[in-house]
């Protein structure tokens, strides 16, 4: 399948802010701060995470997205919370006014791909309606926002490549590249949670 890829930009915008031109929108996020690395959802108003020690205003970076598109968000370090946000999706609607189109990747042929995540299914806590637990000794027990995870069953996070001309001299010759990929969701793995 061939197709184009959009972005759009802006900068100067907290983390909060840029979710809020979702609206409406069951987004899935992978947060980044000082002292976590946790999932999130964002419900189309607010962030919900059950990790201790969770604030959505200590985020630094950050990655919230659905089969429509994909958020991506970096604290500035002299910004006072703010930072730079961009949208990627094959849609052509901007998220909201103020945000600025890009340079499409267009005539991408797309590679669909998943990423098995760390640690299997637990049951050592409950988890709130809509997130399960998985653990593993080098990550310890972390909640992800799926449900109807069994214990030792694992969630895979599926994304999307997109391949088109390397941009640099070896495009000249007619090489390709993975020019931007984008995650679109996080799903049980059937075979292990049967």
């Amino acid at each position: 399948m061939v197709t184009m890829l959009r972005s759009w930009r802006t900068e100067g915008i907290t983390l909060e802010d840029a979710l809020s031109s979702f609206s409406g929108r069951a987004l899935a996020g992978l947060c980044y701060g000082p002292g976590f690395c946790a999932w999130a959802l964002w419900n189309g108003d607010q962030a919900q995470c059950p990790e201790e020690g969770f604030e959505l205003g200590q985020v630094f970076e950050a990655r919230f997205f659905d089969a429509d598109g994909e958020l991506r968000w970096l604290r500035d370090p002299a910004g006072e919370g703010a930072g730079s946000a961009v949208y990627l999706s094959e849609g052509t609607t901007a998220p909201a006014e103020g945000w600025t189109s890009q340079t499409a990747l267009e005539d991408c042929e797309v590679q669909p791909g998943r990423y098995l995540l760390w640690g299997q299914g637990c049951d050592t806590q409950e988890s709130p309606q809509g997130w399960s637990r998985v653990s593993a000794a080098s990550i310890g027990t972390r909640a992800t926002p799926v449900s109807g995870l069994t214990a030792g069953g694992n969630v895979y996070l599926g994304y999307r490549e997109y391949i088109g001309r390397d941009p640099g001299l070896a495009g000249k010759d007619g090489n390709a590249a993975v020019l931007e990929q984008r995650f679109l969701r996080l799903a049980l793995d059937q075979e292990s949670n049967s």
